[in-house]
């Protein structure tokens, strides 16, 4: 009995996947059932922002989601975004705006966790953007 247990412990390591958070798959789920709770109009708004994407970033979109260069760049498929860009010096600015480090404790987030260049600050200054648009 034992030796089964121990055999079949031994196979399903060898065989699990790893866990990378969210890692694409989890982003674009995540996306994309957020996007179908959407009201219609408000999907269409978004539809036609990503249609204003620029060739050169829905270039980089597919390629990171290993998709043809002039794919339709979909909801699910731009929250891959900030990973695409992660690596590019370019972009380096915007790496803090990907994430949000706090304990592991806190059951919530105040106003003063994050007050420069971090997740909730970048989300708020697009919502201005965005607002005055």
């Amino acid at each position: 009995m034992i030796t089964k247990l121990f055999f079949f412990i031994l196979i399903f390591i060898a065989y699990a996947n790893p866990s990378f958070a969210l890692g694409k798959l989890g982003h674009q789920i995540v996306c994309q059932l957020a996007f179908e709770h959407l009201p219609l109009a408000q999907q269409t708004q978004l539809s036609a922002l990503l249609n204003a994407i620029p060739k050169k970033h829905q270039h980089l979109i597919n390629h990171y989601n290993y998709k043809k260069p002039n794919s339709q760049i979909t909801f699910a498929s731009a929250c891959t975004w900030a990973d695409a860009i992660k690596p590019l010096d370019k972009f380096k600015a915007y790496r803090p705006w990907h994430y949000m480090n706090v304990p592991r404790d806190h059951s919530s987030i105040k106003a003063n966790d994050c007050r420069k260049n971090c997740l909730p600050q970048a989300i708020l200054k697009h919502q201005q953007i965005l607002a005055k648009t």
